[in-house]
């Protein structure tokens, strides 16, 4: 029995340790490269700063047994990896990756130590969970095995969490921009390299999960995920230069934002996903003209609903875009102590973020849960911590704030103020937890949109395995 448990114990340290020396990458792939701002050398202090901090986690008892485990396991281990490199040669790893890395070499290495040592479900699922999403990836093609010990580990242990989505552009060569992801289950930023995508006209995010382009000549949205592919439509008939864009089911809806002097400023129109056509709706309400620009309004999207809501009153009209037909006014201010209010949605369930105090003195920042019926009443969910708020508002302007929602989290982030972001998860739909981020896509003088992506492991297959886009991990 001593025996039998000492080999386990090793068997699960040489996978953890193949796993960390993978995921450690001193050479880049053609596909993934982990460190941009270092680029593709490490320096060897570097490295073992990076290898203390990881073992350390683990636990001081794994840190001894990794340390025996790789002075006495290294030499036959190189040995084992040079005699079956050309048994392994034909699997669908050596397609996929550069066989002159060290990675090639290193994913052989884990592949022939599964066929030789093979271990239990549950402690594969256990070190996996505490792998970054990003470097699943090339591990779901070791083995079957292996890929149903990824999709369990992700299913019960830890889950996917929506990605929020950061693209830079800048302000004097619109068609110079850089994309960057968050993925909060691993707290790691990426930089995702796409060349395939240039814009000639400014980006735009009025909805948290969409981003489009307008000019007079082209509508571009985007609706994945990884916001990497963009669809191309003629524009809307009215010309807008502010509108309020959101995806409604299998709709785009473009509102309001068009010039007064020549258009109907309250237009309304939607572009149908299937039929790839225009259609004409009913104006936005009378009392929504003096503030229809984005920079006025928030958009929140709950099944087949548009909800429209006039940040200072809470004014909102609803836009059911099957009948066609508005509804409203209703009105979603909390009480009368919030001065600023953004509506969005968590999953299916409509939210309200407002501003509690008065301009230059501003309170606190809470969130709400809209329940029953529009107007009928609300429920509150958390509070931003006093120190969060500052950093957020802080004296700007509270048209500076932005607030992007996201499977169960709200990012709120002041546009004069880049460097931090405030996030908020909310805990089985009840509690909040709070942090702050530091942005690391950061870029002076370039123009920042925020957009969330649901993202699943096919979509990060899918665009790892395209050869056009790479994934570069940062320090934060």
């Amino acid at each position: 029995m001593y025996f039998y448990i000492l080999n386990q114990v090793r068997i699960l340290y040489v996978y953890s340790f193949s796993l960390f020396l993978y995921a450690l990458n001193f050479n880049s792939t053609p596909f993934l490269a982990l460190d941009c701002d270092r680029g593709p050398y490490r320096s060897p202090i570097h490295n073992l700063t990076k290898l203390t901090r990881w073992l350390t986690s683990i636990g001081y008892t794994g840190f001894l047994f990794s340390i025996i485990i790789f002075e006495s396991l290294y030499k036959p281990l190189n040995n084992h990896f040079s005699h079956t490199k050309k048994k392994l040669k034909c699997r669908e790893t050596h397609k996929q990756t550069n066989k002159h890395s060290l990675n090639y070499s290193l994913c052989l290495l884990v592949m022939a130590a599964a066929e030789e040592a093979p271990i239990h479900g549950d402690i594969l699922e256990a070190i996996f969970s505490h792998v970054p999403l990003i470097h699943l990836v090339p591990l779901c093609l070791v083995s079957n095995s292996w890929k149903r010990a990824v999709s369990s580990s992700l299913a019960h242990l830890r889950p996917i969490k929506p990605w929020l989505i950061v693209l830079t552009q800048s302000s004097r060569a619109s068609h110079v921009t850089k994309l960057h992801a968050y993925d909060p289950r691993s707290h790691v930023w990426l930089e995702i390299k796409n060349p395939t995508c240039s814009h000639s006209s400014p980006v735009r995010s009025s909805h948290s999960s969409l981003l489009y382009t307008l000019t007079p000549a082209e509508f571009a949205f985007s609706l994945d995920a990884l916001h990497l592919d963009w669809n191309h439509a003629p524009s809307p008939r009215v010309w807008r230069t502010d509108p309020i864009v959101a995806r409604v089911g299998s709709r785009v809806v473009v509102s309001g934002g068009a010039c007064e002097f020549e258009d109907d400023p309250l237009a309304v129109e939607m572009y149908d996903l299937e039929s790839r056509a225009w259609e004409t709706c009913p104006s936005m309400p009378a009392l929504l003209k003096d503030s229809t620009a984005s920079s006025w309004l928030s958009v929140a999207v709950v099944g087949e609903v548009m909800h429209v809501t006039e940040k200072h009153s809470g004014v909102t009209y609803s836009f059911d875009t099957v009948m066609k037909k508005w509804k409203g006014p209703f009105h979603l201010r909390p009480d009368e102590s919030v001065f600023h209010c953004v509506t969005g949605t968590l999953g299916e369930r409509l939210m309200v973020a407002g501003v509690v105090g008065e301009f230059g003195n501003e309170r606190s920042v809470k969130l709400w849960e809209v329940r029953g019926k529009l107007g009928s009443g609300m429920v509150e969910v958390g509070e931003m911590p006093k120190e969060m708020v500052r950093k957020v508002i802080g004296g700007s302007e509270l048209g500076s704030v932005e607030v992007t929602w996201i499977g169960d989290f709200v990012y709120v982030r002041n546009t004069s103020i880049d460097e931090e972001l405030v996030v908020c998860e909310i805990l089985n739909g009840v509690g909040c937890e709070w942090r702050s981020v530091r942005n690391v896509a950061v870029n002076h003088g370039a123009r920042m949109v925020l957009c969330g992506g649901d993202v699943c492991m096919e979509d990060l297959q899918r665009a790892v395995m395209s050869g056009t886009r790479t994934f570069c991990m940062k320090h934060v």
